[in-house]
């Protein structure tokens, strides 16, 4: 909504702030270096992942309470929150990604992302998951199947970037 920021910082806390005036309103406990926190779309809810810990963490921008800790997983680079809040990609060192469903507590594996995540947007109707791999593919994949619906191999030198269009139109893949 552009009112707030999240910044991750090294004392196992990422804050939230006012956009417009500069205050501090949450610190939120981490429990470990965040190295990745995102709001959704009305930025009511955020989610962060740890350095380390292994629990991918879902607050309540409102007052900074934690609602959902979430510990399937390993260590993780970062996470994207679907625009309807029902799925969070969390991405691992090993280069596996992982849908989780808030709703039901389900949890889909990804296959086949060669190289590893290097951007992933949702479309806006959160039905599918746009990523782009460091093996110069951008694959679309059914949230709730976690099927392969599309594979893209452009930009040919590896897609790195991924924009989507605010009415969910079309996207802009960027490379390297």
């Amino acid at each position: 909504d552009g009112k707030r920021i999240i910044t991750c910082s090294h004392n196992a806390t990422a804050k939230i702030w006012n956009a417009e005036n500069g205050s501090q309103l949450h610190s939120l406990n981490i429990g470990d270096i965040p190295i990745d926190a995102h709001f959704n779309n009305n930025s009511s809810l955020a989610i962060t992942v740890p350095l380390d810990e292994a629990a991918i963490k879902l607050w309540d921008t409102r007052n900074g309470q934690l609602l959902k800790s979430l510990t399937e997983r390993d260590k993780g680079r970062f996470v994207r929150l679907s625009p309807n809040d029902e799925f969070i990609l969390a991405t691992q060192d090993d280069n596996s990604a992982f849908l989780f469903n808030t709703s039901k507590g389900s949890k889909i594996t990804l296959h086949e992302l060669y190289g590893g995540i290097s951007d992933a947007e949702f479309t806006i109707n959160s039905k599918q998951l746009i990523v782009t791999t460091h093996s110069s593919k951008c694959q679309i994949y059914d949230t709730t199947t976690g099927e392969i619906l599309y594979t893209i191999s452009e930009p040919q030198d590896g897609a790195t970037d991924i924009d989507m269009a605010t009415d969910g139109s079309y996207f802009v893949l960027s490379g390297k």
